[in-house]
Parts: structure tokens; sequence; C-alpha cells
């Protein structure tokens, strides 16, 4: 069982977040509840008929809402928080013992590492991985 090895200040540490509105508080509370709003429940409350996302027409979900839907503007969103993300960890890395160990990052563009105040070491490369290299990975 998983409950007795949860870290509860940690696992509920979003209710403490000041930054964090309660519209968006109460959003994680929902997804973490199996509650938050999709086709499923749109068809449950007789908005809806169809179990599809309505943008990319794949099968809905809490999950494919947060992370996995492919319409182009949610994708978008979904890369930028992944490099905001990215972006925190360096930030907390480099304030660290460990911030000389920083060699590639991942997080977006320079523009936007720069907007944030970050420091990328000389050694480190701050670059989004061209496709190029993934081209050779194909099967």
């Amino acid at each position: 069982m998983l409950l007795p090895r949860v870290h509860k200040s940690n696992s509920n540490a979003f209710w403490n977040m000041s930054k964090r509105s309660l519209q968006m508080k109460s959003k994680i509370f929902h997804y973490r509840a199996g509650t938050l709003f999709n086709q499923k429940h749109a068809i449950h409350f007789k908005v809806s008929t169809s179990l599809q996302c309505p943008l990319c027409q794949q099968a809905d979900s809490a999950l494919h809402i947060l992370s996995g839907c492919q319409h182009t503007i949610i994708s978008s969103m979904i890369i930028e928080r992944h490099n905001v993300a990215c972006r925190l960890i360096m930030k907390a890395i480099s304030k660290g013992s460990l911030a000389g160990c920083l060699v590639h990052l991942d997080a977006g563009s320079t523009n936007h590492v720069a907007q944030q105040n970050l420091q990328i070491l000389e050694h480190a490369n701050n670059r989004t991985i061209s496709s190029w290299i993934f081209g050779s990975f194909i099967c």
C-alpha cells in the first residue's frame, strides 16, 4: 500500500503555495480526486455524447487533458510547462553544491532562460535538442 509511504506535507503542499490561485488549487484537487471535468463527466451530465477530446478527437481523460492532448495549442502549453519546470530545477541546482555538474539543459530558448535571470555556466550547453538528432533514432 502506498499511503504509509506518502510524505504528507509534500503531498499536500500545493494547498500552501501562495503563488497559486484558489482556482488552480481546486483543479489540482479535482485531478487527484478523479473529478476533473472531462468527456466522461460531460456524457454523465448529458452535455456531450462523445468520449473523444473535442480538440484532437482522441480518447479523453484527466491525464489526456493535462499531458496527452496533441492539439497544437495544448501541445505547446505542455512543452512550455516542461521548460519552466526545467528552468526551476536548473535554478535550484545552480544554488547548490552541484552547480558545476550541470552539463546540458533542454529548457527552451536562451531568451526564456534569460527572462528568469538564470546564469548559464560557461561549460553548460543550453539549447533545445535539434530535430536532426532524433532522425537517426527512428526505427
